[in-house]
C-alpha cells in the first residue's frame, strides 16, 4: 500500500504512527487463525447468527495483536468479510522509515 504525504497530512514516526493505529482499531475483533473483522462486520454477523459461540469466546481484540499489523511502511488491518464501498472495513496508518 504506497501512502504519498498529503496537504494536511504529517509524517508519524513509527511510534506515533502506531499509537494511532491502536486509537483506530478499538473494536475490532480477531479469531484465533488471524482473522480480522471491523466492529460494523461484527456487529452484523452476529445479528444474522453467523458467529458461533465458539467464535466469539475465542475472539480477540485486535489490539492485543497490534505488532503483527506492521508493514514496511505502517500499520494496517483490512476486515474479512470488507466491502470496498465501505471506508471502515480497512485501517492504514502509515509511518516514516528511519
Amino acid at each position: 500500500m504506497k501512502f504519498k504525504e498529503g496537504r494536511n497530512e504529517k509524517w508519524l514516526n513509527e511510534a506515533e504512527a502506531l499509537e494511532k493505529f491502536k486509537s483506530k482499531i478499538k473494536g475490532w475483533m480477531t479469531l484465533p487463525e488471524g482473522t480480522d473483522y471491523c466492529p460494523h462486520c461484527w456487529e452484523k454477523m452476529d445479528k444474522m447468527n453467523k458467529l458461533t459461540e465458539g467464535m466469539k469466546k475465542d475472539a480477540r481484540p485486535t489490539i492485543e495483536f497490534v505488532e503483527k499489523r506492521k508493514g514496511t511502511e505502517g500499520w494496517s488491518v483490512i476486515c474479512q468479510t470488507h466491502d470496498p464501498a465501505r471506508k471502515d472495513g480497512e485501517e492504514f496508518v502509515p509511518f516514516l522509515n528511519s
